[in-house]
């Protein structure tokens, strides 16, 4: 069965999304180091911006796991996509979530992302 057209854009809204957490989560840790002068150091504010930072880039990892699978038919990747694009429509991503929900809630992505995997042909060598 061929990827649907909506549930490709999600994926690559879903990369987007990878890619801004990346650069975003760098961006807090790199403020978090550089935020602390010689004068007034506070380690609290210093581990709070990178396990900031950390949690972060844990989502950009998610974000691209979820796009390589969405890619593959997971249903598990699915899922997990619907619950993402949940999470980004009560802030500012809005723009982001609604078309990554109407994209994965679309009939022919769902068919996609159930359909039964094949098994893998044994090579005879």
């Amino acid at each position: 069965m061929e990827m649907p057209k909506s549930l490709n854009i999600t994926i690559i809204l879903f990369k987007i999304m990878s890619y801004f957490y990346s650069i975003f989560s760098i961006l807090i840790i790199v403020f978090g180091i550089f935020s602390n002068n010689g004068h007034n150091f506070n380690a609290f504010n210093l581990i709070t911006f990178i396990v900031l930072g950390i949690f972060l880039f844990a989502f950009a990892i998610l974000y691209s796991k979820v796009s390589l699978a969405l890619k593959e038919g997971k249903y598990w990747a699915w899922i997990t996509g619907i619950i993402l694009s949940g999470l980004m429509l009560p802030s500012l991503l809005i723009v982001i979530g609604i078309p990554c929900l109407i994209g994965l809630l679309d009939k022919n992505s769902k068919k996609y992302c159930e359909q039964e995997e094949l098994p893998k042909q044994v090579l005879n060598v």
